[in-house]
């Protein structure tokens, strides 16, 4: 390298400094990235709106949902329903669009999270690693907790 000057040093130090930045920059759009991952726990209304939601935002996502139920019975228009201004399969509703929409559902029951490994596990022994997770496991009755009250 006899014969550079500083100028022409200074040049190519900062040719290859943007060459560089150029590169590094370049490199995280060249590779390719895996859909981020979002599992969802509870398919009732809080899980599944959250699932529509996603999916409708960004179809990219990898959304599963986790839910034994094959079905819910929501509890949205549920006075229509003892009134009898709509039917008992008019509050209740499957995965079917979710499923139109890309999302995974696994009909088995969530057993266990861990959130440093970011898993959740299953009843049926399998295991969803997430980067998101959302847990929305709907109400259970507990009728022992009111004197008197039954099925």
């Amino acid at each position: 390298m006899t014969g550079v000057s500083r100028r022409q040093f200074g040049q190519m130090l900062g040719g290859v400094g943007i060459g560089v930045a150029g590169v590094s920059s370049f490199g995280s759009f060249a590779i390719a990235q895996a859909a981020p991952k979002v599992v969802i726990v509870g398919g009732g209304a809080g899980g599944a709106s959250v699932a529509h939601a996603l999916k409708r935002a960004e179809p990219k996502l990898d959304v599963t949902l986790i839910e034994i139920s094959p079905q819910y019975t929501s509890c949205f228009f549920s006075n229509l329903y003892l009134g009898g201004f709509r039917t008992y399969n008019s509050i209740t509703h499957n995965w079917d669009g979710l499923k139109k929409l890309g999302v995974k559902v696994v009909r088995e029951w969530a057993t266990d999270v861990d959130t440093t490994k970011r898993i959740v596990k299953t009843a049926g022994g399998r295991t969803f690693t997430y980067d998101k997770l959302v847990l929305s496991p709907g109400i259970d009755l507990k009728y022992a907790g009111i004197e008197g009250y039954s099925k």
